[in-house]
């Protein structure tokens, strides 16, 4: 049994140390409160629904930003 429990802790370690972290990773952007400008449809939503905006450039293009929230 301890055998056993060593060997796992071994493969628990080795596996843990070769992940590392994606220096690639981008931080999000802090939203600040402001105005929105431009136009919606609204549908049906019930309180508690979520809502995605998604931004569109002045062609619109999906810029692939995206903002999610809840009524």
């Amino acid at each position: 049994m301890k055998n056993l429990l060593s060997i796992l802790s071994l493969i628990f370690l080795i596996l843990m140390s070769s992940c590392e972290k994606d220096p690639n990773t981008k931080i999000p952007e802090n939203i600040t409160e402001g105005d929105i400008y431009g136009v919606i449809q609204k549908g049906p939503f019930v309180r508690g629904s979520k809502v995605t905006i998604t931004e569109l450039d002045k062609n619109l293009n999906m810029t692939g930003k995206t903002y999610t929230t809840q009524i």
